[in-house]
């Protein structure tokens, strides 16, 4: 891909990301797997670092199509404008996708699709050079040289709303669970160790703390236990996004695994240790060193009611005055509030959700104007989702709803409110990934 000057999409792909990068080291080959909104891409684009997606993967379409939209604008694949309806089903036969995160979508269903939705999932499947289904994904798909590569897996299994609604199976191998999706990774590996190819010098695990839980430690410990086997060496970090710049009070896993070889370098083992033991995200003293510039919760919501798309996007927020609703606003943290004649605003927002129209979510907001008939609050928009999950308000513009949000089938547009939010909920906070990358960087210079 490098240094090809031609109008192809692959190298539109690369020239978006290496837009901010002004460093001339190498240029770092990376792999994305359940890449979903593509928040470790917008990291390394934040950070300006010398890189290259070579290979996403994802089966969700809104999640695919918002990648294509955020991170190369979503013009259409060159291979993608002249394709008639049947070509494009011919072509998505091949590829396992989902409108929700849950099931597969039937080939009848697919049919049913407008043409210029079936573009849209075509289109976003060849520029962002994704494999879709984890499952199909061979090691050998992969290509060669790959430095880091990213999974965050589904994590259904394992959280506590998972639990409530009956996912309990966590990772454990064989289960066939969601979240038990991560020894589809260990397979991938396996074949690329069976072919004789390179493994990625550093992976990259996102997912929720319970994974050290008494009921999934086991389990996590057998993963642990399987990537030391294939020649890794694992540091864990539990991190508040809070904590690093992001006004989200989330708590996330991440284990960053560096491949030292199935002999297990001492040396380099050990100094791996070291470069943790100095830089430890987890520690309040560490962190304090770090020139981070934290947004605060006013920074990420849209309040001015004189703004009429904001105001829109805040009434498609709003919930009708049910009981229900009512427990919703007296039960969860109430983001601004109104009391005593003036506005009251809190320092930060509990974890975004899948979805916000629930108890527990992410907090709530006053909300009342002339004419109002529904509840006093509303939840956080869309819009307010992305922010908070540290994407831009650009990233968010250049969904492109209001433009170019074509009809699905029947009166079903493919952008609704609720798909994004769980698009948003599915993420990973971009200030977490951006120091988690720092510090990986870090490693390769040296490990090269």
């Amino acid at each position: 891909m490098e240094g090809k000057a031609n109008t192809g999409e692959c190298w539109r792909f690369d020239l978006v990301y290496m837009s901010k990068n002004k460093s001339k080291k190498k240029k770092r080959r990376v792999v994305e797997l359940f890449s979903g909104l593509g928040s470790q891409a917008k990291a390394l684009h934040n950070l300006g670092k010398n890189f290259e997606v070579v290979a996403t993967c994802e089966w969700d379409i809104h999640a695919m199509v918002a990648y294509d939209r955020i991170h190369r604008g979503g013009e259409l694949h060159k291979d993608t404008v002249a394709m008639k309806r049947e070509q494009l089903l011919d072509a998505l036969k091949k590829y396992k996708l989902s409108s929700d995160c849950k099931k597969e979508i039937s080939q009848s269903t697919l049919k049913q699709y407008s043409v210029e939705a079936l573009r849209l999932i075509h289109s976003a499947i060849k520029s962002t050079h994704n494999k879709v289904n984890i499952k199909d994904l061979k090691g050998q798909d992969l290509g060669k040289d790959i430095d880091i590569m990213t999974y965050s897996f589904p994590c259904q299994d394992l959280s506590n709303v998972g639990h409530f609604h009956g996912y309990r199976g966590g990772i454990a191998k064989g289960a066939n669970t969601r979240s038990g999706l991560v020894w589809e990774v260990e397979r991938i590996l396996q074949e690329r160790k069976n072919k004789q190819l390179d493994l990625p010098k550093i992976l990259v695990l996102e997912n929720v703390t319970s994974l050290t839980s008494e009921k999934h430690k086991d389990d996590f410990e057998k993963w642990q236990n399987s990537l030391t086997g294939l020649g890794y060496h694992n540091h864990i970090y539990k991190l508040r996004a809070q904590w690093l710049g992001s006004p989200q009070r989330r708590y996330r896993l991440i284990m960053i695994s560096v491949y030292v070889g199935e002999a297990g370098n001492q040396a380099l083992q050990d100094k791996i240790k070291e470069y943790f033991e100095k830089h430890p995200l987890d520690k309040e003293a560490y962190r304090k060193t770090l020139a981070l510039k934290p947004k605060t919760l006013k920074d990420a919501l849209r309040l001015d009611p004189s703004n009429p798309k904001y105001f829109v996007e805040a009434k498609a927020s709003q919930p009708n005055d049910t009981p229900s609703r009512q427990k919703i606003w007296v039960n969860n943290r109430k983001l601004v509030d109104y009391q005593n004649g003036g506005y009251e605003f809190s320092n930060n927002v509990d974890t975004i959700t899948t979805k916000q129209d629930r108890h527990p979510n992410a907090g709530n907001i006053y909300f009342d104007y002339e004419g109002n008939q529904k509840s006093k609050f509303r939840y956080l928009t869309p819009r307010e989702c992305f922010l908070l999950m540290g994407f831009e308000e650009e990233d968010y513009e250049n969904l492109k709803m209001d433009l170019d949000n074509p009809i699905v089938r029947g009166r079903s547009k493919f952008f609704t409110r609720d798909n994004l939010i769980h698009a948003a909920g599915n993420s990973i906070v971009v200030q977490i990934l951006e120091q988690v990358f720092l510090q990986v960087f870090d490693i390769l210079d040296w490990m090269d």
